[in-house]
């Protein structure tokens, strides 16, 4: 892992719970259609930063969890996993913003880290991680397959870019 990872890597996890600059144009850094992330924040279905009377912070503004959280959602709706804010689904989208937190932000840094859906015929709907992203050991079809690791570490480099910090490269340079 090189600086510039490391340094993006850290940024996000140190904006994990924090409003970040740069965040109104979530919908681009996570390759979604504006008007649909517009759609999912009036429904509840995306998270955002609000204000106490639970309208969206405008300009809009989103922690490094929201965007994770969110990017895993966009996925599992894009290709027709069923979505309940309150069900399995948001449950196994924070479990696994919070491994991304854990094992891609901090930790080991898994940034190969790939997460598998299945859809079965019963209709039952399975998540695998794959920590290392070595999927020797698929055993069925994937409807999804998420290079979660990938996404964070693209991610965290956009929103390193939008910091602000003018000094950035400079600083990285001078870093051992």
């Amino acid at each position: 892992m090189n600086k510039m990872q490391k340094a993006a890597l850290d940024y996000l996890r140190d904006h994990w719970d924090a409003g970040m600059a740069g965040s109104s144009d979530a919908a681009t850094i996570l390759g979604m259609n504006v008007n649909t992330l517009k759609t999912r924040i009036n429904r509840n279905q995306a998270l955002v930063m609000r204000e106490q009377g639970g309208d969206a912070v405008k300009p809009l503004m989103v922690t490094g969890y929201n965007l994770i959280f969110n990017l895993i959602q966009d996925r599992m709706m894009r290709y027709g996993f069923s979505w309940d804010t309150e069900g399995k689904a948001a449950f196994q989208a924070h479990a696994h913003a919070v491994w991304v937190l854990e094992n891609v932000l901090g930790g080991d840094h898994k940034v190969n880290a790939i997460l598998r859906l299945n859809k079965h015929a019963d209709g039952e709907e399975t998540l695998h991680l794959f920590e290392d992203g070595d999927v020797t050991d698929f055993t069925s079809d994937a409807a999804l397959i998420i290079p979660i690791g990938t996404m964070a570490v693209r991610i965290a480099f956009a929103m390193l870019m939008r910091s602000g910090d003018a000094d950035l490269l400079q600083k990285l340079a001078q870093a051992d």
